[in-house]
């Protein structure tokens, strides 16, 4: 779905399709009336003014409709007015909104981390700095950095030297590979992030992207 999208009646209702689809639930308008002139259509219309004066985005949107649909309990039998109740909205929207600035906090862990990792590395190979040591008898830098809380780890997720330098802990220090997120975690961590912001992680990560 594109960001550049236009938010209007009829992207509104094919979400709403969708998402009531997903809940078993078929929208129906009345035999023999215009579906612009049904009720059902007058909820569409009515959301779609208030997305406008939000300025949503269509993923926003999309956020929205889902939000509402899965938090009632009678979708099945209100439609679509569950869109326009007043409560519904207001759960929704600081929903749609705190996501929004996870999703912000997100990106700028990946690049703080990456740009702070690239500095530390003095254009050396990233695997072999991860793998260092600082001095003899020191932790590897990558559980150092780890454990300090200068690599977190979303990053370590989704940075592919990083990756990388925690297969190699497994079979040269298992211990110190034990002080680490497990692959489990990162998997996890993954396959849980919003796809809405998996391009801008890639973008910052470039070749190092990890999938």
């Amino acid at each position: 779905m594109s960001v550049a999208q236009k938010i209007d009646c009829d992207l509104v209702y094919d979400l709403c399709k969708k998402h009531f689809e997903k809940v078993n639930v078929v929208l129906k308008f009345p035999k023999n009336t215009p579906p612009q002139l049904s009720y059902q259509w007058r909820s569409i219309v009515s959301i779609t003014k208030k997305f406008t004066e939000w300025n949503f985005t269509p993923e926003e949107a999309n956020i929205f409709i889902g939000v509402a649909i899965n938090k009632s309990h009678d979708c099945r039998h209100r439609g679509l007015t569950i869109l326009n109740d007043s409560d519904v909205m207001d759960q929704c929207y600081t929903q749609v909104k705190t996501l929004e600035s996870q999703e912000c906090q997100s990106v700028s862990v990946i690049r703080n981390c990456h740009e702070w990792l690239h500095k530390q590395s003095r254009n050396s190979p990233l695997v072999d700095h991860l793998m260092c040591r600082r001095k003899p008898g020191a932790l590897t830098n990558i559980v150092t950095y780890f454990e300090s809380g200068k690599l977190l780890k979303l990053y370590l997720a989704f940075s592919k030297p990083c990756n990388v330098a925690l297969e190699l802990l497994t079979y040269k220090h298992p211990d110190e590979r034990k002080m680490c997120p497990n692959l489990g975690s990162l998997l996890y961590t993954r396959r849980n992030q919003s796809q809405d912001i998996l391009p801008q992680i890639r973008e910052i990560l470039g070749s190092e992207f990890y999938v």
